[in-house]
């Protein structure tokens, strides 16, 4: 099985997570905390969910992708959504965090599209990242969480379990009931709308 580029800094980010949450509870009570740890963090998930959407308009020859790749803004990434030519309408797929307290916990990450608004992690990512003195709040576990559901969803609706598993033998995913699916080593489950095994 061939390991994808994108892997490697995939697997730092999740390791980089867990390490967080040996310090700061991952339960609802610790949704607002903030800190330079959780900025750093919510930083770099952000900007791979940028390059990982701009890859994947790029492979869809989504034609300001191939013309001005530098130009294209999170309008652009929701293009993937809603044009069925690309990932289709798979907006409302959910991800549930297995390792979230006291028990799994399942995100939609893009649900503010579904509603018509910007979404708000990626809009609180931008605000700290150009105004740290004035939106450092917005550094918070919880925006952090989203963006990482929402990183971990793109990259399983392009390249599916393996990518999450690419030093496995031979793939693996169960699931098929109210939880959606999931990979061995995995740390999320997947349900919605091209959630399945192949999907």
């Amino acid at each position: 099985m061939t390991v994808h580029r994108d892997y490697h800094g995939y697997k730092l980010i999740e390791d980089d997570l867990l390490s967080i949450c040996e310090f700061i509870e991952p339960t609802d009570a610790n949704k607002e905390t903030y800190s330079h740890r959780i900025y750093e963090l919510f930083l770099r998930v952000c900007t791979e969910f940028e390059s990982h959407a701009k890859e994947r308009l790029i492979h869809y020859g989504y034609p300001k992708a191939l013309s001005t790749p530098n130009d294209l803004k999170i309008n652009d990434y929701k293009t993937l959504y809603t044009d069925n030519n690309f990932l289709g309408d798979r907006l409302s797929a959910e991800i549930g965090l297995k390792f979230w307290s006291p028990s799994m916990i399942y995100i939609t990450p893009f649900q503010d599209w579904i509603n018509g608004n910007r979404l708000s992690w990626y809009q609180a990512y931008n605000d700290v990242k150009h105004n740290r003195d004035t939106n450092f709040k917005d550094a918070s576990l919880w925006n952090l969480i989203r963006a990482y559901a929402g990183l971990s969803l793109i990259l399983f609706q392009s390249h599916r379990w393996s990518f999450f598993q690419p030093y496995a033998a031979s793939l693996s995913a169960r699931g098929g009931g109210a939880q959606g699916f999931t990979g061995n080593g995995c740390l999320f489950w997947v349900r919605g709308p091209g959630a399945g095994v192949e999907g």
